[in-house]
This record gives C-alpha cells, sequence and structure tokens, in this order.
C-alpha cells in the first residue's frame, strides 16, 4: 500500500521538534530585549508563542541554563 502525499505531509508535521536549552533562552532575551510581544516572537522564530510564555518562566526562575538540567544537558522537551 503506497502512502498518499497527504498521509504523509501529516506525519511530517506531526513530529516533536525539540529545542535546546540554548535556543529557548536565547528566544527568552530576544522576547525580553525587544520588547516583543509573545505572538511577534513566535513569528520571528517559528515557535508556538505559548510554549515562548513557558520558556520564559524558566528563564526568570533561573531554570534555562545548561546547568540547571542534570540530565541531556542539550535537549528537553519544554
Amino acid at each position: 500500500p503506497h502512502k498518499s502525499a497527504l498521509e504523509v505531509i501529516k506525519k511530517e508535521q506531526l513530529k516533536r521538534r525539540v529545542f535546546t536549552v540554548e535556543f529557548k533562552a536565547e528566544v527568552v532575551r530576544h522576547e525580553k530585549a525587544e520588547n516583543l510581544t509573545l505572538p511577534e516572537c513566535g513569528r520571528k522564530f517559528d515557535v508556538l508563542p505559548k510554549l515562548i510564555g513557558h520558556w520564559e518562566k524558566q528563564y526568570d526562575a533561573g531554570q534555562l541554563t545548561v546547568t540547571a538540567y542534570s540530565g541531556d544537558r542539550d535537549r528537553s522537551f519544554w
């Protein structure tokens, strides 16, 4: 059975992206420095605004540093 192009596209869209701690911190720093709204920042970095809000809380709590993660230091799902 051959998969349709639509099935392939949907499967691609469902893949979860994994963002590094460094990327998350960089997005939050840009958001703060440029005084961007979450939707503006989300469009700039192609990330959901809700995620940026979550990262901002982590950043403000000092949790977006590589040393804050004891396991896999380069990646986290949130």
